[in-house]
């Protein structure tokens, strides 16, 4: 059984569509949907949660306890040996799941992420060639630089794997968290994701845990859906939740000397 675990804050439009399209796009893999609200605003959207989705497992928050923390408390109700970690804020089509569980039969995979695509049909590059570092970040916190190596010189991202590479499946440093497979166990082994983070690079450390215990990120070119939301990194380097993510990041994964420097 596959565990689909969906962390909601505030896109209640969106999050029903996609509870809608899941059973048409799951076919006929036993699955389970679990909700972790963290809109502690939107008891209405509750009950009607509950009334148009009976089977879908909901755990309200009494807050707003963050990303990382939520996912958390979905995947400690899931029951499947595999879970699909989910934004709500996409759409799926059928079969979508089947080459992803394909790719985790592999012994040394133990994440795996599909090709993401916007609704205009233009691909994110979600695969990543390493994790942070001081170039990445400088990269993406000079914004002509990444502009130019993101729009014509995608090749010498050092970041981003290039548009050439995400068309077809690889190994990976790490993946954008927007969808993330991976076995239980090995979600639990390596502790889960780190609550200290509330928004941003979670997933990250995640990914960086799981390559410290052995297994490997796989980018599945052969699964595809289409994300809403924006995770432009402009956006993201803007807000204060990312910068002291990337601050929690750099204390755990980076010597002293890389620290003063970030600063």
């Amino acid at each position: 059984m596959v565990s689909i675990v969906l962390v909601h804050y505030r896109d209640a439009e969106r999050l029903r569509a996609l509870l809608a399209a899941l059973p048409h796009a799951l076919e006929s893999r036993e699955h389970e949907v679990i909700v972790v609200d963290n809109d502690t605003t939107d008891a209405s959207n509750h009950e009607r949660l509950r009334r148009e989705f009976p089977s879908v497992r909901l755990i309200e928050n009494a807050e707003n306890v963050g990303f990382g923390r939520a996912m958390n408390q979905g995947v400690a109700a899931a029951s499947g040996a595999a879970v699909m970690l989910l934004n709500p804020d996409v759409d799926v089509g059928p079969g979508f799941i089947e080459p992803m569980l394909k790719a985790l039969e592999q012994t040394r995979v133990g994440v795996v992420g599909p090709a993401i695509f916007r609704p205009d049909g233009r691909r994110q590059l979600t695969a990543h060639k390493r994790f942070p570092n001081l170039f990445t970040v400088f990269v993406e916190y000079c914004w002509p630089l990444q502009v130019a190596l993101s729009r014509w010189f995608s090749n010498l991202h050092p970041h981003d794997a290039s548009e050439a590479a995400h068309a077809a499946s690889h190994e990976t440093a790490h993946l954008t968290g927007v969808c993330l497979l991976l076995r239980r166990s090995d979600f639990h082994r390596v502790g889960g994701f780190d609550p200290g983070y509330f928004l941003y690079l979670d997933e990250t450390d995640l990914q960086r845990r799981l390559r410290d215990a052995g297994l490997v990120a796989w980018y599945c070119a052969e699964a595809r859906l289409t994300h809403y939301g924006a995770i432009g990194k402009r956006l993201a380097q803007t807000s204060p939740y990312f910068q002291a993510s990337l601050e929690r990041y750099w204390r755990r994964w980076h010597s002293r000397t890389p620290r003063l420097v970030l600063r």
